[in-house]
Order: structure tokens, then C-alpha cells, then sequence
């Protein structure tokens, strides 16, 4: 602008100059963000126009230290703002950004019910806004996985398992584009509860033994049995043989299934039968 400097002396005779101050234009400060939201753990650059001396970063705190640079990596939500200086020493300030930083809930309350040899149901509480879920489930401690994403309900039922392997089994909420920490639980099948094999039948003039391979996580072994013309019996032993009389004539006819508790039993097994010697 124009300033007017005027100087009086003591008889009353003044006298006045004219001062043109010029004062430099500062180009425009603006910044921009790769994105205004963005995901909990993760961060954002925001971006202010090149070509100036120096830049000093603010948030809703005030300065931030260390961030003079053209660029800031913000990794907490809120508003932000850069001050610039060109080489003339002449400053000017930006437009706030405001950017959101978007956190997602972790589902609680992870179970796994009904364990069975192939199969478990596990649920949680529903945590995620959009309803959706990633899942992924491993067999080796965590060197391989099986992924399930965009699961729209807060429980599942896993099908095809092996029996008697640990599984651990994670899940995470998913909602705009982000994505929540896991929720883990690990959980082991039920050993499959095997029908005896390598059954052997070995008559006497008296008897017959039974005898079959022992299955490891049995408790116990039902055996039902019949001789010609008679009735069918039924005996529970611990061990992997019976030995029971005959009538001394005709066939001898045998089925067996393995109880592994909590009744949990296996099939019966085929028939078996054998003829009864006469002497």
C-alpha cells in the first residue's frame, strides 16, 4: 500500500513524502490425501503443494514435530494442516483435511460346540456393521490355511475336518474396506471310533473264541451272538476277545461294534460266522 510521512518543524512549515510498500503475492497452499478414511493399523499420506522454502505439518494437537516435509504419513484420524514459507520469507497457511480413521470391532465370544470327528459348529457375537467375516482355519499349526471371506452371519459349521487333528480356527470382522484383528480358538476332533477289524473266529468242541484287532480310543466292544435254531445274545467286554460256549452243533453267527464313550459307537460289523465242530 501507499504510506504519507509528513514532518512539521518548529515555525510550522511541514513537509510530506509518499511510501509505496509492494507486498509479494504468495501462491496458494492446498492439500490433498490419497484418501479421507482409512483403516485402524494403517496410514495416509497427505500431500501440500511443491516449490516452497519450508513446511511445517499441524493436527487438532498443534505442531507435530518432525513433519516439515512437502508430505505427512498421518496415522491417526482428525483435522490437518500444513504452513508454508517461499523464499522471500513470505508465509501462508492451507485448507484443514480432515480424515477418519476407521476402526473395526474384533468378534467376541468365539466358541466351537458339537466337536465331532469331521465336523464342529463354532459362533461369535456379531460385531461387524456390514455383517461380513473372513474365516480361515488350519490343520498344521499355521502352515497352510483354508479361507473363507465375505461371511454374512456370525456362526459356521466346518464340514470334511480330519478326525483327531488340533485345528486352529480365526476370524475377523470386515466392513469398509478394513478389516478388524482375529479371534482365535483352537479345537480338536474326536478320534473316529473304528468298527474292529481282522476278526477271528476259533471254534473248540466246547467254544468259540473271538478274537479282533484292538482299537485304541475304545472303552469297551458289545458282541452279539446266535447258534443255530437259538437266540441272539449280547456280552460287552473291555478287551479285544470273547470265548463263550456252544450247543456242539450247527453255525455259530457274531456281529461286534466298538463303544468309544459318551456314546459315540461304530458300526456293526459284518456278519461273521463259522461252523461248530461236533468233536
Amino acid at each position: 500500500g501507499t504510506y504519507t510521512v509528513t514532518v512539521t518543524d518548529d515555525g510550522g512549515c511541514s513537509v510530506s513524502h509518499n511510501i509505496t510498500v509492494e507486498q509479494e503475492d504468495v501462491n496458494d497452499i492446498d492439500v490433498s490425501a490419497e484418501s479421507n478414511s482409512f483403516c485402524a493399523g494403517s496410514s495416509v499420506v497427505l500431500t501440500a503443494t511443491s516449490g516452497f522454502s519450508s513446511y511445517q505439518w499441524y493436527d487438532d494437537n498443534g505442531l507435530i514435530i518432525d513433519a516439515t516435509s512437502s508430505t505427512y504419513s498421518a496415522n491417526a484420524g482428525g483435522d490437518y494442516y500444513v504452513m508454508v514459507t517461499n523464499s522471500s520469507g513470505c508465509s501462508s497457511t492451507s485448507e484443514s483435511e480432515n480424515l477418519v480413521n476407521i476402526s473395526i470391532a474384533a468378534p467376541t465370544g468365539l466358541e466351537a460346540d458339537n466337536v465331532y470327528t469331521t465336523s464342529v459348529s463354532l459362533d461369535w457375537d456379531a460385531t461387524s456393521p456390514s455383517g461380513a467375516y473372513n474365516i480361515q482355519y488350519s490343520a498344521d499349526g499355521g502352515s497352510t490355511w483354508t479361507t473363507i471371506e465375505n461371511h454374512y452371519v456370525s456362526a459356521i459349521n466346518l464340514n470334511g475336518l480330519t478326525s483327531g487333528t488340533s485345528y486352529i480356527f480365526e476370524v475377523t470382522s470386515s466392513s469398509f474396506g478394513c478389516e478388524s484383528t482375529a479371534s482365535t480358538i483352537s479345537f480338536t476332533t474326536i478320534e473316529a471310533c473304528n468298527t474292529p477289524d481282522n476278526i477271528v473266529l476259533s471254534p473248540t468242541p466246547s467254544d468259540i473264541t473271538f478274537t479282533w484287532d484292538a482299537i485304541f480310543n475304545a472303552e469297551s466292544y458289545q458282541i452279539i451272538y446266535a447258534y443255530s435254531g437259538g437266540y441272539w445274545s449280547s456280552q460287552t467286554v473291555t478287551g479285544n476277545s470273547l470265548t463263550v460256549d456252544h450247543n456242539g452243533y450247527g453255525f455259530a453267527y457274531f456281529y461286534i461294534r466298538t463303544d468309544c464313550g459318551n456314546g459315540y459307537n461304530s458300526s456293526w460289523s459284518s456278519l461273521q460266522s463259522i461252523s461248530i465242530p461236533s468233536c
